[in-house]
């Protein structure tokens, strides 16, 4: 009984093969061609933080000043604005009232 169960899990597997063995096999080769995320350059790191810390005060960007930013970066302005996101997230913390 165990034999014809594993003889039949064997049928059944390779029928699967033969039917999405094209499908799988295209799906893997576009996940490989997909762009990697890269890390950003140290130039445009320092120039958004040298932005960063002469805004410290009150750090949101207008867009104005955030497609300067992409531009002299290299960045798309979405990039921008999810680093200015992420380092007042992490770093950044806002002044009390009153206590400037």
């Amino acid at each position: 009984k165990g034999s014809r169960l594993s003889e039949r899990v064997e049928e059944l597997s390779a029928a699967i093969k033969r039917k999405y063995g094209a499908k799988v096999g295209k799906l893997q080769s576009e996940c490989k061609d997909k762009r990697r995320r890269q890390n950003l350059s140290e130039e445009s790191i320092d120039i958004l933080r040298r932005w960063f810390a002469a805004h410290e005060s009150h750090p949101y960007p207008t867009q104005e000043e955030r497609e300067a930013l992409a531009a002299q970066t290299g960045m798309e302005t979405t990039q921008v604005n999810n680093w200015m996101v992420n380092v007042r997230k992490r770093y950044w913390k806002p002044k009390a009232a009153g206590s400037g």
